[in-house]
């Protein structure tokens, strides 16, 4: 699949998926096979890195007084399920 039509800042694979950051305003954006129909990236939440497993990625929220990681992905294929907020 084809990336957005976007600057990115960072980008992270997973299998058969990559998620990057948008250069504009620091959401994340996701694209591939097992990105499609998956739980979606956060809408409107800004980060400052994202990392991505087999079939899940994760971001640090910028926008957090606190280390706020989100995480999103296809959690049914994940053997140590990762919930979508995690509280440093």
């Amino acid at each position: 699949a084809e990336p957005p039509d976007v600057n990115l800042t960072v980008i992270a694979g997973g299998y058969r998926f990559s998620c990057g950051l948008r250069e504009d305003n620091h959401e994340a954006a996701c694209w591939g096979d097992y990105a499609i129909g998956q739980t979606d990236a956060p809408q409107g939440v800004k980060f400052s890195t994202i990392s991505s497993g087999d079939w899940y990625t994760c971001g640090v929220r910028e926008d957090q007084q606190k280390t706020v990681v989100n995480c999103w992905g296809a959690q049914s294929k994940v053997a140590d399920y990762v919930p979508q907020t995690l509280n440093a």
